[in-house]
């Protein structure tokens, strides 16, 4: 804080009294920096509420609903911090800055006046954050939660820097949470956002929800960040297969992966019905933009029987002959991964990334340089399998990775060059087996040619000796 600090508490403090009276505050201080405005409106409780923490903010605590218009309260503040301003250190720039912080922070606690929120729930725990300081807004959790519990649930996360706790709109508390390690933020919201945490005992057991806040673009800094780490997931029919072995699909198949769907035209549950217009559907996942929420265009669809599936599949566009505007289908390769030996391929697709345990291959995590924490793969034969493993996407073969756009994209890259050696080596394989059953049929063949020409050749040996014998007899008779 600057020298100006002083004055301005000075000059604020004896005027708050006629303003808080107006409006209709049960408290109307003005405090930050350590220090908070004197008087009987400033009671002791403030102390444990941290009143004085943070930078220069008004905190209001309404006696049930304020006399007048909220509006009328910030304009009040803002007239009395231009006076402040004029008369504290000549209005110096940096007096200036701390005016317009403190302003900010009345048009909030004016919004939260506006929703009738009582002396239980003071005004002072809602500021708006004019520092770029990135934080996880969290909500959802239980009245017995106190920062303990919200440390104890970051913890895993590199330990939290700062937990401040305010009301939000609906009333309800919420937490504003600082990582020490900003670049953690963007996967602790993703591994705990609808997650459910608590042990039951020391941490009751909730399900909470997490969003990224603060920073210059309102985000958490994650759109000026893009390139930052954040959590990713790609599903195996994501991925490039120019090289896929063309085998025809198994009776059992039934489900299809489906991209470029007209997701700027029609609605979620308009796909669901047109999709219901080629049979029973079972299941159906549409893949969404992990920053904006936004439909990608891309999912898969399960269908209750073979036959439905095909005529999906038959009345939509393949790769090798889409136009602009087609819808792409093709069998789920998914599918045939969580069939495993019993694939149309006869091997287990898993195998081209991980092993037997489902830990990705050595190899591709030193190909896309990425450490083992930092990438997991998951299907229905491969469930998270410990709690620091983040939340599955989906039921079909995907992983989800740690990283930055750039890392991303290499990622992508290695496992479809993965993807692709598997491919070319089922194709060779299911060549090779056809040859050989080829030059089998054409050896079989043969063979009965062969067996069938000794077999004429026998038939005229007896045929020629049976004439032999009877003309000896004619000869014998006469």
């Amino acid at each position: 804080l600057t020298r100006h600090h002083n004055d301005v508490l000075s000059l604020v403090g004896p005027r708050l009294r006629s303003i808080a009276t107006a409006t209709g505050c049960g408290a109307l201080v003005f405090a930050g920096g350590g220090r908070c405005t004197p008087g009987p409106q400033a009671p002791a409780s403030l102390v444990a509420c941290g009143t004085e923490a943070g930078p220069l903010h008004f905190a209001a605590w309404p006696r049930q609903r304020l006399k007048a218009d909220p509006s009328s309260l910030q304009k009040q503040v803002a007239e009395l911090l231009g006076d402040v301003v004029a008369n504290a250190g000549k209005g110096g720039p940096r007096t200036a800055s701390v005016a317009s912080s403190a302003v900010s922070s009345a048009a909030c606690g004016a919004r939260m006046a506006e929703d009738g929120i009582g002396d239980a729930r003071p005004m002072a725990g809602i500021q708006c954050d004019t520092s770029n300081a990135p934080y996880i807004v969290v909500r959802n959790f239980p009245d017995s939660w106190r920062e303990q519990q919200v440390r104890l649930v970051f913890a895993l996360y590199g330990g939290v820097a700062k937990v401040h706790f305010a009301a939000g709109i609906d009333g309800k508390r919420v937490a504003h949470v600082e990582l020490k390690n900003p670049e953690n933020m963007s996967k602790a919201v993703e591994q705990l956002h609808n997650t459910q945490v608590g042990d039951g005992d020391l941490i009751e057991e909730c399900t909470v929800s997490c969003e990224l806040a603060g920073g210059a673009d309102g985000t958490g800094g994650v759109a000026a960040r893009q390139r930052g780490p954040m959590r990713r997931a790609i599903f195996i029919d994501e991925l490039p297969m120019s090289k896929r072995p063309e085998v025809p699909p198994s009776k059992e198949d039934r489900e299809i992966f489906l991209s470029s769907l007209p997701v700027k035209d029609c609605s979620e549950d308009q796909i669901q019905s047109w999709l219901e217009g080629f049979g029973e559907v079972d299941d159906v996942c549409l893949f969404r933009d992990n920053r904006t929420g936004e439909m990608t265009g891309r999912g898969y669809v399960r269908f209750r029987t073979h036959e439905e599936a095909n005529a999906c599949v038959e009345a939509q566009a393949t790769s090798t002959g889409v136009e602009d505007g087609d819808i792409m289908a093709a069998w789920s390769e998914s599918e045939r991964a969580s069939r495993r030996a019993n694939s149309v391929y006869g091997v287990d697709p898993h195998i081209a990334f991980a092993g037997p345990s489902g830990r990705v291959l050595a190899s591709i995590l030193v190909a896309a340089k990425m450490k083992a924490q930092d990438l997991w793969m998951f299907s229905d034969m491969h469930p998270p399998r410990d709690r620091s493993s983040p939340k599955p996407e989906g039921k079909q073969l995907h992983f989800v990775a740690i990283c930055d756009d750039e890392r991303f994209e290499e990622l992508r890259s290695v496992l479809a060059g993965a993807l692709q050696t598997f491919h070319e080596k089922i194709s060779k394989r299911l060549k090779e087996s056809k040859d050989a059953r080829d030059a089998k049929d054409i050896k079989d063949r043969e063979r009965e040619a062969r067996g069938k020409e000794a077999r004429e050749q026998e038939e005229g040996q007896q045929s020629t000796q049976q004439q032999r014998q009877q003309q000896r007899a004619a000869l014998g008779v006469i």
